[in-house]
């Protein structure tokens, strides 16, 4: 089967014109990546000359002047070419979008099922499958499962340290910036659970030097939270305690969510932040001397005070 038996003469189709390589007309489904498996038709000097043809078609003048109106034409070009050198998306509007979105649900669906089944039981064919896609069009993304847990373990530090920046960045007292650090994070492993799974587990199946990197990563991202503790200990707002103790203590207790926290039950992730900075205010930011013995003495004259004037 081919693009012309497929879309048949759509006027998508035959507004492309004359192609480089005809990538319009007669390119194998394989191409595509949506009903055969490229090992089994083209083999693998027929995919490289078909990827040689379509890094050509993409500067094709009537590929880019001509609406895709049709689904199947819009999923061929946004799937098969390739972003524009220079790390940018292609000019087809909408492309770089697309793949983007691809990729994130062939992650969490790989992300998914390494958390069900372990990284090592999980193959290309489950995700695949998972995915409702063919292998053929899964290595347009990624060529081995290897990439994927690679691609998991640096997009996961990536997104915790962009909320990390963002707090960071803001004109607040260490105080209010650990409260912002601890709802953040709490979010972060909340709306990326399966990630944080694959990424705190499956860390010894990690190519070494990827590992170390990510390690380094993680050790900046503790640092930088420590810094937020340190400078409150010399201002006076925390209790002087061990900062990296403090780190390791309040961090581990929020990545812990991953093993636990199910969004079906009886609390939201607000519920959790609020309980674990009440764990974490309790126990580190500093009251005023005598502060709540003095309130429960004020409190109790007033009542007295109150039952005087009535007895008067």
């Amino acid at each position: 089967m081919d693009v012309d038996q497929l879309v048949g003469e759509d006027p998508a189709v035959v507004g492309l014109g004359r192609v480089p390589g005809d990538v319009a007309r007669g390119v194998p489904l394989v191409a595509l990546g949506l009903l055969v498996e490229t090992p089994h038709v083209l083999g693998a000097d027929g995919v490289v000359q078909l990827e040689r043809r379509l890094d050509g078609a993409r500067d094709a003048p009537g590929i880019h002047g001509h609406g895709l109106r049709n689904r199947w034409v819009s999923f061929l070009y946004s799937s098969v070419l390739p972003p524009a050198p220079g790390g940018g998306q292609g000019r087809l509007p909408g492309v770089g979008a697309r793949q983007q979105a691809v990729r994130e649900q062939i992650l969490r669906a790989a992300a998914d099922l390494f958390r069900e089944r372990g990284y090592r039981a999980t193959t290309l064919d489950d995700i695949a499958a998972r995915l409702g896609m063919s292998k053929a069009s899964l290595y347009r993304y990624f060529r081995a499962k290897e990439e994927m847990l690679a691609a998991i373990s640096r997009e996961t530090i990536e997104r915790f340290t962009r909320r990390l920046d963002a707090v960071l960045a803001a004109d607040l007292a260490p105080d209010e910036k650990l409260r912002r650090i601890v709802r953040e994070h709490v979010r972060a492993v909340i709306a990326d659970r399966a990630f944080l799974t694959v990424f705190f587990g499956e860390e010894a199946s990690l190519p070494p030097r990827l590992a170390r990197a990510i390690a380094a990563r993680k050790d900046r991202y503790d640092k930088r939270v420590e810094a937020v503790v340190v400078e409150g200990i010399r201002r006076g707002v925390f209790r002087d305690v061990p900062p990296r103790l403090v780190v390791y203590g309040v961090l581990g207790m929020l990545n812990w969510l991953h093993k636990w926290y199910d969004p079906r039950g009886r609390w939201s992730g607000d519920d959790v932040a609020a309980a674990f900075l009440s764990l974490v205010e309790e126990g580190l930011v500093r009251r005023a001397r005598g502060g709540a013995p003095l309130a429960r003495r004020l409190a109790r004259l007033r009542r007295e005070l109150a039952g005087l004037e009535r007895a008067l």
